[in-house]
């Protein structure tokens, strides 16, 4: 009789071990010290908001590696991903919503206004690249075009990207960032 493989959190990664391991024969036990799944993945409700505790927005593009293990474990279809109109950040002054366009980016209050032009002078040239040509620059760090932003606009920056990729700037491609 052969043990199970314990697989300690039942985050993203944790349940996500668990179901490849799962899919190749391996039986599996996930230990999870909270009462709810999900880990930093997981969401609260708070004046009849949902606030994520950790990132939601996930990149879903052919090179996706999300994307590579969601269809291996067959679940791809069933996903239900949120809108970004539904997506906001929450600041002491209130609830802000999640940029989705220049206008959008602009108009963010989260940051002072010369710190949203800065921003713009990087992202405005991005929005206009072909998917050919992001794909020529995975082998380019994103702080190749963030090294020189004030620290306002970079903490902005750092923030998005972990919203988006989890992770900080340092480990995105600009390939990875202009497609997403």
């Amino acid at each position: 009789m052969s043990m199970p493989i314990i697989v300690i959190g039942a985050g993203v990664g944790g349940l996500t071990i668990a179901a490849l391991l799962s899919t190749e024969g391996h039986k599996v036990r996930v230990l999870e010290k909270s009462s709810k799944l999900g880990g930093r993945t997981a969401s609260v409700k708070f004046r009849n908001h949902i606030l994520d505790n950790g990132f939601h927005i996930m990149p879903f593009y052919k090179k996706s590696a999300i994307f590579t293990v969601l269809k291996k474990l067959k679940i791809d279809s069933n996903l239900i991903l949120a809108k970004v109109n539904d997506i906001a950040f929450y600041s002491t002054c209130g609830f802000h919503g999640y940029p989705k366009g220049i206008l959008d980016l602009l108009r963010l209050s989260l940051l002072p206004f010369k710190s949203r032009v800065k921003l713009l002078r990087i992202l405005f040239p991005l929005a206009f690249t072909s998917l050919e040509k992001t794909e020529l620059w995975d082998d380019v760090p994103l702080t190749d075009i963030t090294k020189n932003l004030d620290f306002d606009t970079n903490a902005f920056f750092e923030s998005v990207c972990m919203l988006a990729f989890a992770d900080t700037a340092d480990h995105i491609s600009l390939g990875e960032f202009t497609r997403t």
